[in-house]
């Protein structure tokens, strides 16, 4: 028997605690972004590739004259008034797992691991998803080029490698990848003709990124007039994430942003539950939605590789059923919802469930929230999901949208957010190790 608690009505202490919460992350977050980052982001305009994260390994002993025969690149993007120091622990987490594989199925690999973090968007975040998924497009196009002049000018056959592409994005940086993805494949395959090389796509990757929008998925829920003026004061940005404009629905639904993600060999998201994450809760960053049946079946092999963390315990995945046809018309943010979730589930996923209750201050409920016991089932609905990671026995500041990449993008923050290291670390895990496996030609 499995038991978690669904559609629980906190106490007036609960309620009045949150409230509080809510206010004084509002007021954080209020100064944070309006004060410090639009000043900064005025002042500062970098240049696409200037100072790019850069670190490469490679696995295995190549050709004779030590040319890798595969390339995989791994492009790492952060989010809202963020920064390429964002992602530098799972940036430093992938290039030491790159690094441990040494042999797959008895065989030595040649395998050369590029990562990078992504600074094209830094200083630019305000003026919406569209621009800031071209501007990544055009850095990851820049910066695959540059990988294969590298690597074709230090073999003496100048033969060009294999080039395998993985994005992984965070928060905002995940609808920036998605756009970037529509753009880099919207005509087919992405081929770099100049060198006759054509880039495989491995796995396309977000942390606590908003599927949904933030549109009736707010950690408290407002009056729609509210999340329009939130909009409103976010510029460009803000009208998308709070869905004034249809941009997110589209990308949700359109065959255009959907087809490149089906291009991936896997896809992956990787969320907060039980209410840890003020700016993205589980519901947009797994999009679940209470009127979405689509089977998610659990996967244990997965959740081995977390075992160096309690912070996860729970992987889900969803069958790829996609079959294109017509898209129906947006008609309320609710009922869009519905159909954006669908739809995404239909490309096949693994979700996973990030819980890090343990590592923020909370309060235990005054009162215990009403409990469901349910008849343990293999398979879970995305309705079911949402019930079952939407609550908490503990009434928690909801601060973990940081530590869920252990961000270091500003001062005090490695600190602070040190305890996420082994979510990345196991995640970087995974992300190594199921590339790793593919076969290569």
């Amino acid at each position: 028997m499995e038991t978690f608690t669904v559609d629980a009505m906190p106490s007036m202490f609960d309620i009045s605690f949150v409230r509080v919460g809510f206010l004084l992350l509002l007021l954080f977050t209020a100064t944070f972004a309006f004060v410090t980052p639009s000043a900064s982001e005025a002042r500062f305009q970098p240049s696409p590739l200037r100072r790019r994260q850069k670190t490469s390994v490679t696995v295995g002993c190549g050709d004779a004259a030590g040319h890798a025969k595969v390339v995989h690149c791994y492009v790492l993007a952060h989010g809202f008034v963020g920064g390429e120091n964002d992602l530098v622990y799972l940036h430093k987490s992938i290039c030491e797992q790159a690094a441990r594989v040494k042999k797959i199925e008895g065989r030595l690999t040649t395998v050369r691991t590029v990562a990078l973090c992504a600074n094209c968007n830094e200083g630019k975040t305000f003026d919406g998803v569209r621009h800031g998924g071209e501007r990544l497009a055009s850095y990851i196009k820049d910066a695959l080029t540059e990988v294969i002049v590298e690597e074709t000018e230090s073999n003496s056959s100048n033969s060009p490698p294999v080039v395998k592409l993985s994005v992984v994005g965070n928060s905002l940086g995940g609808l920036y990848a998605r756009y970037a993805v529509r753009s880099l494949f919207l005509q087919g395959d992405l081929s770099l003709s100049k060198y006759n090389v054509l880039i495989e796509p491995a796995t396309f990757a977000t942390t606590a990124s908003p599927w949904l929008g933030i549109a009736s998925n707010t950690y408290l829920p407002i009056p729609r007039f509210m999340e329009s003026m939130i909009g409103w004061t976010l510029s460009r940005t803000g009208k998308d994430l709070c869905r004034t404009s249809s941009l997110v629905y589209e990308m949700a639904t359109e065959p255009e942003f959907l087809k490149p993600l089906l291009k991936f060999e896997r896809r992956i998201a990787m969320a907060n539950c039980f209410c840890t994450d003020f700016l993205v809760g589980q519901n947009t960053g797994l999009f679940l939605d209470p009127k979405n049946d689509t089977p998610h079946t659990p996967a244990p092999e997965i959740v081995k590789t977390f075992s160096q963390t309690e912070m996860i315990k729970e992987c889900y995945t969803t069958e790829k059923t996609y079959k294109g046809g017509d898209v129906p018309l947006s008609t309320s943010v609710d009922a869009d919802n519905s159909v954006a979730s669908r739809s995404l589930d239909s490309l096949g996923w693994l979700k996973i469930a990030v819980d890090v209750r343990k590592t923020l201050p909370s309060l235990p409920r005054l009162f215990s929230s009403k409990s469901s016991n349910l008849e343990e089932k293999d398979v879970l609905t995305s309705a079911e999901l949402r019930k079952k990671w939407g609550s908490s026995d503990r009434v928690v500041l909801p601060n973990g949208h940081n530590m869920i990449v252990a961000n270091q993008g500003k001062p005090g923050y490695e600190k602070a957010f040190k305890q996420g290291r082994p979510i990345m670390d196991s995640f970087a895990k995974l992300l190594v190790q199921q590339n790793a496996l593919e076969k290569h030609g």
